[in-house]
């Protein structure tokens, strides 16, 4: 049969197959180009596997050229402590008394750190219930029914948490996420998320830390930004700034504190920045976004940068047992949005409409 016979018994579809395919195959250079590997997001967290891998990339000739987000993932490890103190603290105490007490802040912190893993694999079990052929669900009754014991859990969890301390105290993370604003020419987009934990076998993204997990590791999955109390409707929310502010409590915003610092201040072509709570009720503290904080100043200097074309805020109001609302008469949300000049979307959320006591703060004339 001759090859125009043969053309006219095929198919559109195998005819544009049979083409592209000899196309390909034709053309090594071009089939190297179709079988790149694609790589169109990256993640940034205090945790040295997520830096190593997004430092690499961004330094790759090739790769580097394909990222149009980063994703920050803002839930930071919850610090193994107990009344304050970490497990590793100085104390004046004698060398005697002072291993005692380590020893009893070691054993609390193991027993908090049960408590918390019990509670996180009573969940995973729960989101299961009628879901049992999936195959997501089948991976993660595997890796249930061959969890690490709490102690191999507990040590390697210790050892994430001395790494999250060094990398921020050295601000390795903030240097990075500068270097990936030079090195990403396609960049666009920037979402920071305390989400990315998702449930314990069950992560909203798979970031390289996660990844790199250990199979059947255990251990009390951060929700980053405040969550509502048990059998309450709020998060505690604290001062910015003052005599009641608490610097530690800050760090729950690592990532919105360290982005839009960054933001605001380096050269980028960012023109979708989103705070994501991931239907959450919760957010950026309220209190940071007032006149007189640095993230405020931050926050406005980012907004009214040409190329901001789309912003999404989650606003946390929760509760604060305190008088001085007069912040809230002076419209500093509004005022900053007010600079922005080439903004085309914002959306908003916020907790304000479930907090039932929080109904003395002027919420309207915040914004």
């Amino acid at each position: 049969m001759s090859s125009a016979c043969l053309t006219s018994c095929l198919t559109p579809f195998a005819i544009f197959y049979q083409t592209a395919t000899s196309r390909i195959f034709d053309s090594p250079a071009s089939f190297s180009v179709a079988c790149q590997l694609q790589i169109s997001r990256v993640f940034i967290s205090p945790n040295p596997r997520n830096l190593y891998v997004v430092r690499s990339i961004a330094n790759h000739k090739t790769y580097r050229l394909g990222v149009k987000e980063v994703i920050w993932d803002d839930a930071i490890l919850i610090p193994l402590k107990r009344d304050g103190r970490q497990v590793d603290d100085y104390s004046d105490e004698s060398e005697e008394e002072e291993c005692e007490e380590k020893n009893n802040e070691v054993r609390k912190c193991f027993a908090w750190y049960t408590r918390g893993c019990k509670r996180n694999i009573k969940a995973a079990k729960d989101r299961m219930v009628g879901q049992m052929s999936q195959p997501d669900t089948v991976s993660k009754q595997h890796q249930l029914d061959n969890v690490m014991s709490y102690r191999d859990s507990f040590e390697y969890y210790k050892v994430l948490g001395s790494q999250q301390r060094y990398i921020i105290a050295s601000k390795t993370d903030e240097d990075i996420f500068r270097h990936a604003l030079q090195q990403f020419p396609k960049l666009k987009r920037v979402i920071v998320t305390p989400a990315a934990h998702g449930y314990l076998f069950e992560p909203l993204y798979k970031t390289p830390m996660i990844r790199s997990f250990p199979y059947g590791f255990i251990y009390p999955v951060p929700r980053g930004w405040p969550n509502s109390w048990p059998r309450r409707h709020w998060a505690l929310v604290m001062p910015w700034i003052g005599d009641e502010a608490i610097d530690e409590d800050k760090t729950q915003w690592h990532g919105f504190r360290i982005g839009t610092k960054v933001l605001a201040k380096e050269n980028h072509k960012i023109t979708e920045l989103v705070f994501d709570y991931y239907q959450r009720n919760t957010g950026i503290s309220h209190f940071a976004l007032n006149r007189g904080t640095e993230e405020y100043t931050n926050f406005c200097d980012m907004v009214k940068r040409p190329g901001l074309q789309k912003l999404q805020l989650s606003l946390l109001v929760g509760l604060y047992i305190g008088e001085e609302y007069e912040i809230y008469d002076q419209w500093y949300l509004r005022d900053a949005l007010f600079e922005a000049t080439d903004m085309r979307h914002f959306s908003f959320h916020t907790d304000f409409g479930t907090n039932r006591c929080s109904w003395i703060v002027d919420m309207h004339q915040y914004i």
